[in-house]
């Protein structure tokens, strides 16, 4: 189930713990159902739920009358079925061929098979870190959602950080270990970061380390409740991409993935999945989910004459009315040699495997590449970089992007190269200037902002008024560089100087107008309907009144609208002993007093109290106050 309290992206942002936010969000956001479900497993009414924070939902076993109840709930967005999901169906022979049995591990120059060699992931090895070191994935923990992994095998001993086990029915964790019953996980594992013991190198990122969660049962399925707590899990052991080989049935689209994958991203996540093995099987737009999911890179599958392989699912798919294009990426997936679960080390130790879930492995390998290369970069500019990078290679027969091939096969050198340039540009400020406003009407401002390395750049507006300080307010992203902010309607008096300052991870800064504090944008007020009086003054106070002008006090007030006004000064007894009509404008008024009253005599010192009573042409009349001093 999902709840209806959702977490606020720019919020979470700039938390420096972001886990302990989402647990303390999930917490509150579900003390009551937790409570309510406690009490009903105490009935007998409840076999067991979890909690999720990575989301905010629970998976809960129970019997009709319980669920009926929580989806009544007011808290409760919505309930969906615990979504199965199997692994991609296998492809026709020669996959899973173990190695040794018709198809021979193929020496290259570079020392790496030829499926690290399409992707041109040797060439990337060369570049160098700001450190110095080879670009092999060096320090990057990669999430290995799958049926788990045979941690032995000398291509991947000492390279599993963490392995868990996660229950089909509620997601829980219910084992430190990930054994490997079907294969299928270890031979992923090996094209993320496998070595080199066979004499070639199997992995794309051979430094990078995993982070395993085997969210598959004994039957080869998984749910969205063991997807959902192993990811959850392995964010939390420190996981920066999560590489998920798992599919639902064609054409599926999964909501509670779609949600979930959703804030992974505003987690900093990048989500690799499998776009499915079943367009040999049935129609076009067979995509699977959490392939097909907008937020996630859908991968599909290529063989190494770089045509597209025959059971590699195509797109479109649509969400919610909208139409994504799908795979957004290709990548070699057929008869990949990778690791095996049969053995640890020989040639039973490699198997030959096809499919969609064999090409995402070259991707997700890939994004550990580019995060060593430059770890600063967002999750959602990896997305745009894969989806848009002109290296990725493209066919000529082929118009990009489309629903086969996406943008294209990735080439891992190209986008490594890409992220080790320098980023010495701003963010990119598009803002329309706010030139005039309503007096105390709240003003709201908007911009396009952008930048070439940081998708979610940091934005504020700096406002003031003439003789005030410099005030600010931090933009809000709607999610499409669309930001916006707002200057209080009570701060809205006079007119206001306003500009726009945007940053970007590498430091880069821009200002909107250029000039900044020193020129800023200039909003003048308008008048309005109704008529109001403030910033009622006067100065100097104390004075010392002799009858002239040059020693008499200034009376400065603010109209929102032209009126008639009187100004009636009372002695502290209460006697009224001066009236000074005057025609105001809108906008500042003055009105100097020169200390005599209306029988022309200079007053004396004491407490005086004014009060300013404007009237407009429909007759509506406001009053303001004030209190001045007079010592000789």
């Amino acid at each position: 189930m999902t709840m209806k309290d959702k977490f606020d992206p720019s919020i979470l942002k700039i938390q420096p713990d972001k886990v302990a936010y989402l647990k303390n969000f999930a917490q509150i956001s579900q003390a009551d159902i937790v409570k309510y479900l406690e009490e009903q497993k105490k009935s007998g009414l409840v076999d067991n739920y979890e909690s999720f924070w990575l989301f905010n939902g629970l998976s809960v076993n129970a019997n009709k009358t319980v669920i009926n109840n929580v989806a009544q709930r007011s808290d409760v967005e919505k309930i969906e079925y615990n979504n199965k999901y199997k692994l991609p169906p296998v492809p026709p022979s020669p996959a899973h061929q173990p190695f040794g049995i018709g198809i021979l591990l193929k020496p290259s120059a570079e020392n790496v098979q030829s499926n690290i060699s399409q992707i041109s992931a040797e060439a990337a090895w060369d570049l160098k870190d700001s450190s110095g070191n080879r670009i092999m994935g060096k320090g990057i923990l990669i999430g290995l959602l799958d049926t788990g992994v045979n941690a032995s095998h000398v291509d991947l001993s000492g390279k599993i950080a963490k392995q868990a086990s996660f229950d089909y029915d509620t997601g829980t964790k219910i084992s430190d270990t990930a054994q490997d019953i079907d294969g299928h996980g270890t031979h992923v594992a090996g094209t993320l970061v496998g070595g080199n013991a066979s004499g070639n190198y199997i992995g794309v990122a051979p430094q990078a380390n995993l982070v395993v969660a085997k969210i598959f049962n004994a039957q080869s399925s998984a749910s969205d409740a063991s997807a959902i707590g192993g990811a959850q899990w392995a964010y939390e052991n420190g996981a920066r991409v999560f590489n998920m080989s798992i599919g639902g049935s064609a054409g599926s689209t999964d909501q509670d993935l779609f949600d979930a994958i959703k804030n992974w991203n505003s987690l900093n996540v990048v989500t690799i999945a499998a776009i499915g093995n079943s367009q040999d099987k049935g129609p076009p737009e067979n995509t699977e989910s959490p392939g097909n999911v907008p937020y996630a890179i859908g991968v599909g599958a290529v063989r190494n004459s770089e045509n597209i392989a025959s059971f590699s699912a195509q797109g479109p798919v649509a969400w919610s009315g909208t139409t994504y294009l799908k795979p957004d990426i290709v990548a070699p997936g057929v008869d990949i040699v990778s690791s095996s679960k049969n053995a640890n080390s020989g040639s039973s130790a490699y198997e030959i495997r096809s499919g969609t879930s064999m090409a995402t492995p070259h991707v997700a390998g890939t994004i550990a590449l580019i995060l060593q290369a430059n770890p600063s970069l967002e999750s959602a500019y990896i997305r745009r970089l894969i989806t848009t990078e002109a290296t990725n290679y493209k066919r000529s027969d082929q118009t990009y992007p489309n629903n086969r091939y996406g943008y294209g096969r990735i080439n891992a050198w190209g986008l490594v190269k890409n992220v080790l340039t320098p980023d010495v540009n701003p963010p990119v400020i598009t803002h329309t200037a706010v030139a005039s406003w309503e007096y105390q009407k709240q003003v709201d401002i908007t911009a396009l902002i952008t930048d070439e390395t940081t998708f979610n750049p940091s934005a504020s507006i700096y406002y003031k008024k003439i003789y005030n300080s410099w005030q600010t307010s931090q933009m809000v992203n709607d999610g499409s560089n669309n930001y916006s902010a707002s200057i209080p309607s009570s701060y809205v008096s006079e007119n206001i100087y306003y500009y726009i300052k945007a940053f970007d991870n590498t430091g880069n800064t821009s200002t909107s107008p250029a000039s900044g504090e020193s020129n800023p944008n200039v909003i003048t007020l308008t008048q309005k309907n109704s008529l109001d009086i403030a910033n009622v003054l006067n100065a100097p106070n104390p004075f010392s009144p002799d009858g002239t002008a040059a020693k008499g006090t200034f009376i400065t007030f603010y109209l929102s609208k032209p009126a008639e006004i009187k100004i009636l000064i009372y002695d502290i007894s209460g006697t009224l002993i001066k009236i000074i009509p005057y025609s105001a404008n809108f906008s500042y008024n003055t009105v100097v007093w020169n200390g005599q009253n209306d029988f022309g005599g200079v007053i004396s010192n004491g407490v005086y109290l004014y009060y300013i009573t404007s009237t407009d042409a429909g007759g509506r009349q406001v009053i303001a106050k004030g209190k001045m001093i007079v010592v000789k």
